[in-house]
């Protein structure tokens, strides 16, 4: 290449002295020499930005996955599994409920719901049920209270919870839980006892499902994972509405349960049976004089659960169970 000669003089260049001047915002000069040093609050400020950043990438995997149990796409590197026809088809009859040894407090425990006519409660039926198939003895003795008037409790209200006033003294007396059934006439039903020396009482079905669970079968409701309880406790909300004596909320929450299922989902939450399935069988149960039909969405699901529990008390409409 060719050289040039340089255009001007270096050491002829004149600094103006009529500008102030200015210590670097980024860098300071040590006190044993021209060496630079990173500024402390500069430092700080990168720590804090590199936190932030790996708080929105921890923000953004927990997005993702729930955007996976919700059934919704979260980019191209995280498509919805969908299940071949073929596979859903021969699951719409069969559900797998969880097995394996159940976990209780020594000696024997009683829990007594009372319900009333107008405001049953099917979920520690149910329970109840669950914990038989799990190797469990449980009783469920019904009462009458004096509240009802003679001749108010027929038999179609008696139906569910065996078709007859059984007592304490009629049912086993080897049972490890009884799941003891008061019918009251009292406004505020269902309900069961929490504390009786606080007369506490938790009511609502979906409470005391909740509550049950907890206690008898906590697996359906793991509390240590939160993402897991937030899906379930959102499901039971939609339970609750659905058992909503409005018919406006009734079908409304009909709707979105439909919608919900229609995202390929087998089971309501978390892709496993848990409360979230008890609740609204359960609910679905207590309103079945209100729907006539389900939804295309919502039958396979309730013939699928339905069909690991005895429902033989129940007068089921005819279209739930029909192909």
């Amino acid at each position: 290449m060719y050289s040039m000669k340089p255009v001007y003089k270096t050491d002829d260049i004149e600094v103006s002295d009529i500008m102030y001047k200015m210590k670097s915002l980024h860098c300071e000069e040590t006190t044993t020499g021209s060496n630079e040093t990173l500024n402390p609050r500069m430092k700080q400020l990168e720590e804090t930005q590199l936190l932030i950043l790996k708080k929105l990438a921890n923000l953004e995997n927990e997005v993702k996955q729930m955007s996976l149990q919700l059934g919704h796409n979260y980019g191209d590197a995280f498509p919805v599994p969908v299940p071949s026809s073929t596979t859903r088809s021969s699951q719409s009859t069969a559900s797998t409920l969880p097995s394996g040894p159940v976990q209780l407090p020594e000696g024997t425990l009683d829990f007594v719901i009372t319900v009333s006519a107008q405001n049953p409660s099917f979920s520690p039926l149910l329970i109840g049920e669950l914990l038989r198939k799990r190797g469990v003895e449980v009783a469920f003795p019904t009462h009458l209270h004096s509240s009802c008037k003679e001749g108010s409790i027929t038999a179609q209200i008696l139906q569910p919870y065996g078709g007859e006033l059984t007592g304490r003294l009629r049912t086993s007396t080897t049972a490890k839980v009884y799941l003891t059934i008061m019918i009251k006439d009292v406004p505020f039903c269902p309900s069961v006892m929490y504390s009786a020396m606080l007369q506490t009482r938790i009511i609502g079905d979906t409470n005391i499902a909740r509550f049950l669970t907890r206690f008898l079968v906590p697996d359906l409701y793991d509390e240590n994972n939160m993402e897991s309880v937030s899906s379930i406790d959102q499901m039971m909300d939609m339970a609750k509405q659905l058992a909503s004596s409005s018919t406006k909320v009734r079908e409304a929450a009909m709707k979105s349960l439909n919608a919900h299922l229609g995202r390929k989902q087998e089971y309501l939450s978390c892709d496993r049976f848990t409360l979230a399935d008890i609740a609204t069988l359960s609910a679905l149960l207590s309103n079945r004089s209100n729907f006539n039909s389900l939804p295309k969405n919502v039958k396979p699901w309730f013939q699928r659960i339905a069909s690991n529990f005895d429902l033989r008390n129940f007068t089921l409409p005819a279209a739930w169970s029909s192909a």
